[in-house]
């Protein structure tokens, strides 16, 4: 594959390995048009890498390369389109007291339980928190 005296790449042999590396990509499910585009990748990197450091099993380097390669690509992706989802769905309109989408803690069980005690002393929420010693909003 390489000749050590003169570091040089045999193309030939590179070019041979292509075809079933390639093979290997798609038999392991990928999309044919996904598994060439990262194995002309993996070729540009092999040909960037391999005259200063040769593999062992360059088919196998091929193949590794490649995969990840298309991995990357398909975790781009998926990642592009939940954010793309995320960005679709309207936000929650703000209310009256102010914008409502920050996080805030739920009450616990013990809490809910008092809270409806209050409540049904008549306490208005902003009282209610006042005695809990929690946000308005979060008595809500």
């Amino acid at each position: 594959m390489i000749d050590e005296p003169t570091r040089r790449l045999d193309e030939g042999a590179l070019r041979a390995l292509v075809p079933r590396v390639l093979a290997g990509l798609v038999r392991r499910g990928e999309d044919f048009d996904a598994a060439e585009d990262a194995l002309q990748e993996a070729l540009l990197e092999a040909l960037r890498v391999w005259p200063e450091h040769p593999p062992r099993d360059p088919r196998a380097w091929l193949a590794t390369v490649a995969t990840r390669l298309v991995d990357a690509h398909r975790s781009e992706a998926a990642r592009h389109r939940r954010e793309e989802q995320t960005y679709a769905e309207p936000r929650p309109a703000a209310t009256e007291e102010g914008d409502d989408t920050r996080w805030r803690p739920a009450a616990s069980s013990a809490q809910e339980a008092a809270i409806a005690r209050l409540a049904r002393d008549g306490l208005t929420n902003t009282e209610i928190g006042a005695q809990l010693f929690l946000s308005a909003r979060t008595v809500e």
